[in-house]
């Protein structure tokens, strides 16, 4: 049941503009994808490149989806592997698995829940047929030196929109990337994602398989559209999307003054060279016995905060891997907590949190 004065770790950031635009679509009588589709596919490439870029965008399902249809982009077939991340979601290895390929995984770096590029080079084999880069809580990922290997990459920005690397947005460093619109991402239009590309090989396959009914000829394909419903709503959000930003770095850098100095507690901090979207917020700790301390700790605040990705939700725990081979990823399991960042906090939720954080520390 929900309770008003437990301060939620995700919450949309949602208003009477995002109502607005989705009554334009109803009071047309075409709601499934269609012409607001189309210019959002359309606003989405110039966001990701900018106007003068050949780059198309294609809204579709979920963020799930959008991963399947990179790898149906591709080209992967039953045996091929495909190199992946074991911090990371189940979507990557559901993906992969509906086309029949085969997940290779590879641990984290000591100081980023990516991995890096000698580690995936480890994984490479006469087999690899793509690599799936995530750029993890919008922290960026080592994927310019990642690119040096030749292998083709899908650049995993689900939780990246808006992070920049070396002046550039995430999704430009491979020739497709994909997004997710999920209620807890940057934006939302409660479900659904893009696959966006700059290859016009991979652009008609997308579109080939989007357009799955009424055709000459059979062959597989799958219902994965996406409606002018959610493309009204997600014109809405990708304007705010510089202020819900700029938001979320207000509240980090408040939370870092507290945390600098702490001798106990660590974060994920930005560099010099890249500018995160602060999707997400993790407190370090110690131990898990620390970090289940501060989990409670926060919660006798009326603060909820998660284990971003859980020692049974790793994907070397799911495919029965020896736990040893990925030993960053584990330690990450068990030492990171993300707390409240979202733009939707109020003035006194953010306030709260940064007096928890300073009770907790002290």
């Amino acid at each position: 049941m929900y309770d008003p004065s437990i301060i939620v770790h995700n919450k949309p950031s949602l208003s009477e503009e995002e109502v607005e635009a989705i009554a334009k679509p109803i009071q047309s009588n075409w709601v499934a994808s269609g012409p607001i589709t189309k210019i959002f596919q359309k606003e989405f490439s110039e966001y990701i490149s900018g106007r003068s870029s050949q780059r198309l965008s294609f809204a579709c399902s979920n963020g799930t989806s959008a991963l399947f249809l990179a790898l149906i982009a591709i080209d992967i077939h039953p045996g091929d592997e495909i190199i992946i991340p074991s911090y990371t979601c189940s979507a990557l290895l559901n993906a992969i698995n509906m086309c029949g390929g085969k997940a290779v995984l590879c641990d984290s770096q000591v100081d980023n829940p990516n991995p890096s590029k000698d580690e995936i080079s480890k994984k490479v084999s006469a087999l690899t047929k793509a690599i799936i880069v995530t750029h993890s809580f919008g922290i960026p990922s080592p994927v310019i030196e990642i690119s040096t290997l030749g292998i083709p990459i899908i650049e995993d920005c689900c939780q990246a929109l808006g992070t920049i690397i070396n002046g550039k947005k995430t999704g430009n460093f491979s020739s497709i990337a994909v997004y997710s619109f999920f209620a807890s991402k940057m934006i939302t239009t409660g479900n659904g994602g893009m696959i966006s590309t700059t290859n016009p090989v991979f652009a008609q396959r997308i579109e080939d398989y989007l357009d799955f009914d009424g055709r000459l000829e059979y062959k597989h394909r799958f219902n994965l559209q996406f409606s002018d419903l959610q493309a009204a709503m997600g014109r809405v959000q990708l304007e705010k999307l510089p202020s819900f930003i700029l938001k979320r770095k207000n509240h980090a850098q408040a939370y870092i003054k507290i945390l600098i100095g702490s001798r106990n507690l660590s974060y994920f901090h930005e560099t010099t060279d890249e500018e995160f979207n602060h999707y997400r917020f993790i407190l370090k700790f110690q131990s898990f016995e620390s970090l289940l301390i501060a989990k409670n700790f926060f919660l006798h605040k009326g603060i909820q905060s998660i284990l971003p990705v859980e020692k049974f939700e790793l994907l070397h725990t799911y495919l029965a891997q020896d736990p040893k081979d990925f030993p960053n990823a584990e330690k990450f399991a068990a030492t990171c907590l993300s707390i409240p960042v979202y733009p939707a906090l109020q003035e006194e939720e953010s306030r709260r949190i940064e007096n928890a954080l300073i009770e907790l520390i002290s």
